[in-house]
């Protein structure tokens, strides 16, 4: 079983990709940026480096 960080690796930075109309590609990348963002406050903050 993995962790959610897992999930978002496995399935939902994916999701972007499978988007068919041009409005939702459009949504689909400003979220993707949110969660991109999200993943590398989250690896800074364990890390220690934020």
């Amino acid at each position: 079983m993995g962790t959610s960080i897992d999930h978002f690796h496995e399935k939902l930075l994916l999701l972007r990709d499978r988007v068919n109309t041009d409005h939702g590609r459009r949504l689909a990348e400003a979220r993707h940026q949110v969660m991109v963002g999200f993943l590398r406050q989250f690896d800074a903050e364990c890390d220690g480096s934020a």
